[in-house]
């Protein structure tokens, strides 16, 4: 693949990954914006993902009854 061809591609997925934030986010697909932070991995994962996953779900206050 061409070198545009690749920077398409990469805009592209860009594009579809901020859109798909946005909606998990619960804002409008097309709104702008910049993160605060930087995101780094903060801790070495040596659990299955079902145990991160539960970890997860428990600190989610809006499915907290």
């Amino acid at each position: 693949m061409s070198g545009e061809k690749l920077e398409a591609s990469a805009e592209s997925s860009l594009i579809i990954a901020k859109a798909l934030l946005c909606n998990v986010m619960g804002i409008p697909a097309d709104s702008s914006f910049k993160t605060s932070t930087r995101l780094e991995q903060s801790e070495e994962i040596n659990e299955p993902v079902e145990k991160w996953t539960q970890k997860a779900l428990a600190n989610r206050k809006d499915l907290k009854f």
